[in-house]
């Protein structure tokens, strides 16, 4: 069952779901963000992908044409209704959306019902989760993927201490009021602990992308 934070966080993006993908509302790092995950995904040649905190879908949408088939999780079902609006005016007909969250995926019946993945992908959303729930979604990622399979994380993540980049803080997409993303050293940890390779892909002092291959 998701967090109350997590249900908060939903209904916040409930409000802005209509409006997301205006030109007026992209963030040029969240994209450029989402762009890596999506070239490391095409990379993997994967059959399936499972997208947590998938949002309005752009991303699945992104790489449809490529896999068989594609879930993604999120808590506003306002973005589930625009990420599957998408998906049907593209013809993307191997994509679909499901009411999830991170803490879900700890859940072994909730995990019963997704298949296994080639990847499982989060693109900035993790980074509203306290460091211990990010720790353990992580862990509960790793069950989901077959071997050699690998989460694609592209989030707020801090290369360089944030302090050293205030200036910077709107154009990455981080509020430090409800944002709570970790250091790359963390990150590398957290993979070392689950036994998985990590490659990291700065994007920005503030953001990036690690992959996590499962041994």
């Amino acid at each position: 069952m998701p967090l109350p934070d997590e249900l908060h966080h939903g209904r916040r993006f409930d409000e802005y779901a209509a409006g997301y993908d205006a030109p007026e509302n992209v963030c040029r790092v969240r994209q450029a963000v989402r762009e890596k995950a999506a070239e490391l995904i095409g990379d993997r040649c994967p059959l399936a992908v499972i997208d947590v905190g998938c949002g309005t879908g752009s991303l699945l949408c992104e790489v449809a044409p490529t896999i068989q088939a594609g879930i993604g999780l999120d808590v506003s079902r306002e973005m589930l209704a625009v990420a599957g609006q998408k998906a049907i005016a593209a013809g993307r007909t191997n994509l679909e959306f499901r009411f999830g969250s991170f803490t879900d995926l700890s859940s072994p019946e909730f995990r019963s019902d997704l298949p296994e993945a080639e990847v499982v992908v989060s693109t900035y959303a993790m980074h509203h989760l306290p460091a211990d729930e990010k720790r353990r979604t992580l862990e509960a990622m790793t069950t989901l993927l077959v071997p050699g399979g690998a989460i694609v994380l592209g989030d707020l993540m801090f290369f360089d201490p944030p302090e050293e980049h205030r200036e910077s803080f709107d154009e990455a997409g981080y509020g430090p009021e409800h944002d709570q993303p970790e250091t790359v050293e963390t990150l590398q940890q957290w993979a070392e602990e689950l036994e998985c390779s990590a490659e990291l892909y700065r994007i920005h002092p503030l953001a990036g992308v690690v992959e996590m291959e499962k041994a």
